[in-house]
C-alpha cells in the first residue's frame, strides 16, 4: 500500500465506515486506531481525519515518512 493510498480519501472513507460500523456495535467503548510499521502513517493520518470519532491512536514500530519538497503527499497537519 503506497503513502498516496494512506493519505487518500478513499482509504479514509473505508475506515470512517469501518470506524461508524463499530461505533454502532460498541457505542459506550471508545474506540483506538492502532497501527504498527508502515500502518502507522496511515493510523496517524486517520486520526487527523477522523478525530472527533476516535478516542486516540496507538503508533508501535513507527515509520517515518519523506517531507519538504521531495515528498509525493503531503504529511500530517
Amino acid at each position: 500500500m503506497s503513502d498516496e493510498f494512506r493519505f487518500s480519501e478513499e482509504h479514509s472513507n473505508d475506515i470512517a465506515a469501518v470506524v461508524a460500523d463499530l461505533k454502532t456495535r460498541l457505542p459506550d467503548l471508545p474506540l483506538f486506531l492502532v497501527g504498527t510499521s508502515r500502518g502507522t502513517v496511515s493510523a496517524a493520518s486517520l486520526a487527523v481525519k477522523l478525530s472527533q470519532q476516535v478516542a486516540g491512536v496507538v503508533l508501535t514500530s513507527t515509520m517515518f515518512r519523506e517531507t519538504g519538497s521531495r515528498a509525493k503527499v503531503s504529511g500530517l497537519a
